[in-house]
């Protein structure tokens, strides 16, 4: 099962990029997070891992497994179900357009999506929304 969510931002694509590594600030700009912590110290590399909890989940372990610096970065975690978050921006004349990405793979994949779609849809809305609204606050001024 595959969830996506694309938002413009109305900010430079180095903005959202920074705002994106500041993995623990989070919190402060998406309700979708309760927490999260880096483990690594230093930037953002495959291999890294951070600590996350979600509402309405309990805390895992997302391990990066992709990076392109500057452009997206993917990170995955297996709790009965392999699931990968891709994060990608690209430069658009309104600013930086986002696409968020949520795919669950595994025997179990297909019943967690029916179940639980309606949360992670709206999960990845908000993370997307979040991001663009204090994105956008900080390209203000």
């Amino acid at each position: 099962m595959e969830f996506e969510y694309q938002v413009t931002i109305d900010a430079p694509p180095e903005l959202v990029w920074s705002t994106l590594l500041d993995l623990e600030a989070w919190p402060t700009w998406t309700s979708s997070m309760t927490w999260l912590r880096a483990i690594d110290e230093g930037p953002l590399a495959v291999g890294g891992e951070a600590h996350i909890k979600q509402p309405g989940s309990r805390a895992g372990a997302w391990t990066v497994t992709k990076l392109d610096a500057g452009r997206s970065f993917s990170w995955a975690t297996k709790s009965g179900v392999h699931m990968e978050a891709d994060h990608e921006i690209e430069p658009v004349a309104q600013g930086t357009q986002v696409t968020l990405r949520l795919t669950q793979t595994g025997a179990l994949s297909k019943m967690v999506g029916v179940i639980g779609g309606n949360a992670i849809r709206k999960a990845v809305r908000t993370e997307g929304d979040g991001l663009k609204a204090h994105c956008e606050a900080i390209a203000r001024g």
